[in-house]
């Protein structure tokens, strides 16, 4: 299953798991080796499920990273997909400056706890921690990826361990473990985030707001991970608060919002995540992650344009080039990287100010 390459470990390795967490909705991800070594980690990838009869959908945030001097928590980015019956959260994270950690055969390692909110009070959901077939119809990037000082090392054969564990036994099929049921908690905050021009304009309305409360906090990222508070407002009667955010220094990706609520008990409750799209691109998504030999890039334009799509290593070392036409609506672009060897490499759409990262396997 596994063999030494240069004093570096190839095949597959890690296997993964999920268990209830620290309170009633969250979950843990743990990752499991079948051999012994040492190794850096440079890219996981993570997507858990749950079942989209949930209403709301719910917010998952990343509550505990039990890895942070190996995996920063800054580093991760966060995806949702809706297909196959399930919200589909991807955690990925791609570093290239980890310490070396020392793994240990049939020793799990907790990686991450992610608690799930604002879904309706008292719904129950079934969550698993799968891999969609080939990672999904919509982006391809929905799937379960070990990755360890460049090498892939998942256990495509067993990717999942546990009970109830249901493994396809290679990468272009749908595999799976579930975790007992989940609670999640109600959130009474209903918010609203539009865009005018460079303003972002923030509203939110409480329901049944509570005596206790003393403060709300509008907090902003760039990823929907992270959060950062930028204004704060008082409990008023009226029950409706409005924040104008401006938008001038940025001008590509997501913006994402949401309210904290502070109660006096130190009971902290938080909105759903709201975000608004800032480039020429709608979206951008690449398949298959990782690839082999052609990588397409498949992106949604508001406008016409001609851009320049470009390929670089982790050194920033340009290696592709290829002009393309962006047209309005849906576009696909095909990039031949098979003569690329193994390891990270980052894609850019220029005019666009576009940047994905992907593995060439």
């Amino acid at each position: 299953m596994f063999s030494v390459t240069n004093g570096q470990i190839t095949g597959q390795i890690f296997s993964g798991a999920i268990r209830t967490g620290s309170n009633a909705n969250a979950i843990v991800i743990s990752i499991k080796p079948n051999t012994s070594f040492t190794g850096k980690f440079s890219n996981l990838q993570f997507t858990i499920q749950i079942p989209n009869s949930v209403s709301p959908q719910p917010n998952a945030i990343i509550n505990n990273n039990f890895l942070t001097n190996y995996l920063p928590t800054s580093n991760y980015i966060y995806t949702i997909t809706n297909e196959e019956g399930f919200y589909n959260y991807l955690f990925n994270i791609n570093i290239s400056a980890s310490p070396d950690y020392s793994f240990i055969s049939g020793v799990s390692i907790d990686i991450l706890e992610i608690e799930f909110t604002n879904a309706q009070l008292g719904i129950v959901a079934y969550s698993r921690l799968g891999h969609l077939n080939n990672g999904g119809a919509l982006n391809g990037q929905m799937s379960f990826y070990t990755e360890i000082s460049g090498n892939d090392n998942t256990d495509y054969t067993n990717m999942f361990y546990g009970t109830g564990a249901s493994n396809h036994g290679s990468y272009n099929g749908y595999s799976y473990v579930p975790v007992q049921n989940i609670i999640v908690p109600l959130s009474n905050i209903e918010l609203d985030v539009s865009k005018n021009d460079d303003l972002a304009n923030i509203k939110w309305t409480v329901i049944n707001q509570k005596d206790n409360v003393i403060n709300y906090e509008v907090e902003k990222s760039n990823n929907g991970i992270q959060f950062r508070k930028i204004s704060s407002a008082i409990p008023a009667p009226t029950r409706v608060y409005h924040f104008t955010d401006n938008l001038s220094s940025l001008t590509d990706g997501y913006v994402f919002y949401r309210i904290k609520e502070i109660s006096s008990d130190n009971n902290i409750k938080y909105s759903e995540i709201k975000s608004l799209q800032l480039s020429k691109l709608t979206y951008t998504t690449l398949y298959p992650i990782p690839c082999h030999d052609i990588l397409t890039i498949v992106t949604n334009a508001d406008i016409d344009f001609n851009t320049t799509t470009k390929i670089f290593d982790e050194t920033g070392k340009l290696l592709m080039t290829k002009a393309t036409a962006i047209h309005k609506g849906k576009n696909m672009i095909s990039m031949d990287v098979s003569t690329l060897p193994k390891g990270n490499y980052f894609l850019e759409i220029t005019n666009a100010l576009t940047t994905k990262k992907f593995v060439k396997l």
